[in-house]
This record gives structure tokens, sequence and C-alpha cells, in this order.
């Protein structure tokens, strides 16, 4: 055996010693609400297709929305971009979809738009760049919560003498404003995002700003779990972009499509454009994966603009709202009601994204087969993902799953950790860890 075929060896056997072994499951059908593995039908609680639009997405519609005009794709139009973006890659496709998003997210004027292939290439390729300098004096601060694209950039840059990375507590201003040097000369960026993605709570963006403008620093937030699905914004998203410097929306979430676009100052779009490596050596996002995001973007204005008519519905369980958002809201709002009811371990979360507690890896794994036992497909979050002891489910609501879904599951959920919980005797340690999560992310 060779030097690397033991290393690797040892490291799948400590994964699997340490209920940490991840394997890629290969599903026959998949939508927002249910999936099929292994020839067993499954409701699927685990998907990032909050508002349904990928679930909903019909060819046929797609293709009369481009017969009338509504798209700059021909019926020949290539299924790749066939170079990277600097060379023949970048296409009418790609500058329409750009503009449509500056209008949706009501960008200031002086802001430009870049894509990307996913949302993980564009946090990393936007700290790389700015921070390729080593003669200078550079700082990031990032919420210790903060998605691994962005940690994981900022502690190779930190290794290689680029920057330091400081970790502030999460959400905590206060142990920000400790950390940032008030210093204008300096290079500095702070990070959030606007939700977070194993937590579920969202950043307080307006202070976050307001420390950053007042010490000088550069604000980026990565908005992947919160755009498009706000009940209360009147827009695809509750942040004003006159708060922030740099900002990230993904479409494989809210979109229902895959790639990332980053919004920033036209000369920060330059700066991107000429020095990251990993839009400019990169295969740019196909012509027909950007009309995608086009058209299921005029879904979600639309869906957003349906909303405002239909006020007064929020929470209202017996009339079911036409707009996907507020669906949406209405099933997250019945979820944390049903779940309170039954005493279940949730972290303050009013998102999509609705952790359960639980703590030991094995115990999550555990309850996590015995929901799919029961038909309910949710997926367990283990270390590294979060910190050793934080094991949780990690349950995402959709806004096309049922109400009598949502109960089932809860019922389901409960007898679940009741029964793994009796028998190990730590009935009350979920209950504690749930505290100890939402109160110290430390």
């Amino acid at each position: 055996m060779t030097g690397f075929e033991s290393f690797v060896s040892e490291a799948l056997a400590k994964q699997g010693n340490s209920n940490l072994l991840r394997v890629s499951n290969e599903f026959e059908q998949v939508s927002a609400t249910k999936l099929v593995f292994d020839g067993k039908s499954y409701i699927n609680f685990s998907s990032n297709d909050y508002l349904g639009l990928a679930t909903d997405f019909d060819i046929t519609e797609f293709t009369k929305w481009i017969s009338d005009g509504q798209s700059l794709a021909k019926p020949a139009v290539s299924s790749g971009a066939m170079a990277s973006p600097l060379v023949t890659g970048n296409s009418q496709h790609h500058k329409q979809l750009i503009n449509d998003l500056l209008k949706a997210i009501d960008a200031p004027s002086s802001f430009s738009g870049i894509l990307f292939g996913s949302g993980f290439s564009a946090n990393q390729g936007v700290l790389n760049a700015l921070f390729k300098d080593k003669s200078k004096e550079q700082f990031v601060y990032q919420d210790k919560l903060n998605h691994a694209s962005l940690l994981d950039a900022g502690t190779k840059l930190q290794a290689a003498g680029h920057l330091v990375q400081k970790r502030f507590k999460h959400n905590d201003v206060k142990h920000l404003s400790q950390l940032i040097k008030p210093d204008p000369s300096l290079n500095q960026l702070v990070v959030t995002e606007s939700v977070f993605s194993m937590d579920g709570d969202k950043s307080p963006i307006k202070d976050l700003s307001a420390l950053a403008r007042q010490v000088g620093s550069l604000f980026m937030v990565d908005d992947a779990h919160g755009f498009g699905l706000s009940a209360l914004a009147k827009g695809v998203t509750d942040i004003d972009l006159n708060d922030v410097d740099i900002y990230l929306v993904t479409f494989g979430k809210a979109l229902g499509a895959q790639g990332a676009a980053l919004f920033a100052r036209r000369s920060i779009i330059d700066f991107l454009t000429n020095f990251s490596k990993e839009y400019i050596y990169s295969t740019h996002l196909s012509p027909i994966q950007c009309e995608t995001v086009r058209f299921n973007l005029s879904k979600l204005v639309a869906a957003k603009s349906e909303q405002f008519s239909e006020q007064g519905l929020e929470g209202n369980e017996q009339i079911k709202p036409k707009s996907c958002c507020l669906q949406l809201a209405n099933n997250i709002a019945y979820f944390r009601k049903i779940a309170t009811e039954n005493d279940l371990p949730l972290l303050p979360s009013d998102t999509a994204i609705q952790p359960i507690m639980i703590g030991d890896a094995q115990t999550t794994i555990e309850v996590a087969n015995d929901l799919k036992a029961r038909g309910f497909w949710v997926s367990a979050i283990r270390p590294p993902t979060v910190k050793k002891g934080q094991s949780r489910l990690r349950v995402t609501i959709a806004s096309k799953h049922t109400l009598s879904e949502i109960n089932e599951l809860v019922v389901v959920l409960n007898s679940a950790l009741q029964k793994r919980l009796l028998n190990l005797g730590l009935e009350n340690s979920i209950k504690r860890t749930s505290e100890t999560v939402s109160l110290n992310h430390e």
C-alpha cells in the first residue's frame, strides 16, 4: 500500500469510527417535497428549493417564454458557454441576467455585477482577489458561523501571509467592535451571511454595516439563504444595498437553478474581472442556465407582487395564499407552532431552515434513520459542518409542503426523539443542547 493509499484508508476508517462518514446518495426522483431513493418514496424536508421554482419548472412554459420574446435565447442557443468569460464565454444572456438582477435587488446606480458558477466559487473568488497583495496590512472579520467557502478562504489566505483573519462571536456586534481596527487606511472586510445555513437565524446587518462604515471597512453579505424568501420584503430582498459594499446572491435556493452573482460598486466588479482567478479561469455559466435563472426570477418577482395583494393571510391556516412567498411564511409559522407545542428542541429561527438540536452525532443519525423508516427524509448534520456536541437534524420547510405533511413530520419526529432519548436516558440533554446553542456560539 502506497503512502497515499494508507492515508486515504485511515482517514475514511476514522470518519466511520466517529459516525461522520459521508456518502453521496443517488436519488431516482427529487422535488421540493418528495423524493424517491432505492425504490422507496419519502416526504422531503431537506431541499433548498424553498419556493418550489425548481420543482415547478416546466420546459413547455419555458420554451413558450422564449418564443414569446421574453428571452434573448434562440432555438439554436448553445448548452454551454464554450469558453471562460474573458475569452468568448460572455454573452448578451449573461449581461441581461445581471441587469435583471440589479433591477430586482434595487441596487444603487453605482453597482454592477459579475457571475460565477457557484456561491462557493464566488465567495472564494472575492476574498482571494481582494487580499492578493501581501505587502499591505489586511484584516478580514468573519462571523464564526459563516459558510465554509468564506472561512476556508480566510484561513488559507492567513496561512499564506496575506491577511489576519479574526472571527467574531455569532451575530455579536459588540465583540466585532472589540476586534476591528478603527483605521480607514487599512484594507479591512467584515463578512456575514444574511441567514445562517445551519442555524437558520438572521444577521444584524444594519448594525454590522454601521460599525463597518464607522471604521472605514468594506462590508460583505452572503444572501444565499435569504434572497427571495422574506415574507415582509416588498422586493426580492429585505436588505438595503446602500448598507452593503459586496452582495452575493446564489441561484440554487429561492431561484431553483444554479450559479451565483456578486454585486458591488463598478470599480470592485472591474477589479474582480481582472484579478479573480475563480472567474477568469472557469468556463462561464451557460447561456441556457442564464435564461433559466431569468425565467425563474420573473416568476419570483411576480410572486412578490402577488404576495402584497394578499396581505393579512400570513399565518392563516384556513386560507392557502396563492403567493409561494406567503405559502412559505405560513408553513414556517405552522411548523414552529406545532413543534413548540410538542416541546421539540428548536433554535430561534423564523426562516425556512429549522434545526432540531440533538447533540450527539450517533443519536442524530439514528433519529434521521427512524424518520426514514417512517417515510421522511431529513438531513443529519454532524461535525465538522457544526461543532462537536451540536449535531442536529436540519429541517427545511418549502412553500409546497402541505400542513398535513408538516403535522405528520412533527408527530413522527417527536416519537423518534422520545424513543431514542428514553432508551439512552438523555431526555433532558437535547433541550440543554438547544438552549446552549441559542445562547452561546463561541
